[in-house]
């Protein structure tokens, strides 16, 4: 079958995350933490289900290197309304009644940019409209590429939210990450792309990625001085 073409969106989302990050420093300084709500995280959900590659991660490095202003209050937004509105997004829908979760080959064609994520404004599931907010009837490699953006996003930032995040997520779990394995299950290609977001990360100290497939299986992996030992030898 012939593929079909689609124009690149690459580095647009940079443009808006930017944007983002401008009102909610603007909104929150003026109102406080509690001043930028959910629409921020909204904002957020579009750059992450759209970014592709590794935009996101030369931007985040760019940024801490050139523009710490900016990477700091990125780092405050993850910290804050942003990583919250997406654990408990993910919450919800790990906890919902769903029994069909992942399929690799559709990850995989989002991932790899072959059927990009697309908005189609009007229709009865539109992402922001009130019925898309029934989360579990969005397609579920959505959430794999939320997931992965995410964690792409706050490795290259060094920002430490995911601690905050797998919490909320995993709230009520003794060991496992259970709704982590859930929407990212062991051995697949969401598990592959997070661990080398977490190889790039490390660096020189970097684990095999089968190693972090396994680590990833529990929610303590996640503790900022597990994540020290790990990622800094």
């Amino acid at each position: 079958n012939e593929l079909r073409a689609y124009p690149s969106t690459e580095g647009l989302e940079l443009v808006v995350l930017e944007v983002v990050l401008g009102k909610f420093g603007s909104r929150s300084s003026r109102e406080g933490e509690e001043g930028p709500k959910a629409e921020y995280g909204e904002m957020l959900e579009t750059v992450l289900l759209v970014s592709t590659g590794d935009s996101l991660w030369r931007w985040s490095k760019d940024k801490v290197e050139n523009d710490p202003r900016l990477a700091d209050e990125a780092r405050r937004f993850l910290n804050g309304v942003a990583g919250r509105h997406i654990s408990n997004m993910m919450k919800s829908v790990a906890g919902s009644g769903r029994t069909t979760w992942y399929d690799d080959a559709r990850f995989r064609e989002l991932a790899e940019g072959r059927r990009p994520w697309a908005h189609f404004a009007g229709r009865a599931a539109s992402r922001f409209s009130e019925h898309a907010r029934a989360l579990a009837k969005r397609p579920f490699e959505e959430f794999g590429q939320l997931l992965w953006m995410y964690f792409k996003l706050d490795f290259a930032l060094d920002a430490g939210s995911l601690w905050n995040f797998m919490q909320t997520l995993e709230e009520g779990s003794e060991c496992l990450a259970s709704r982590f394995n859930k929407l990212a299950p062991p051995g697949s290609s969401l598990r592959m792309r997070m661990g080398e977001e977490l190889q790039k990360a490390a660096g020189e100290n970097q684990l095999e990625l089968g190693e972090y497939d396994h680590l990833l299986r529990y929610f303590g992996f996640f503790n900022p001085s597990y994540q020290s030992f790990v990622r800094r030898g």
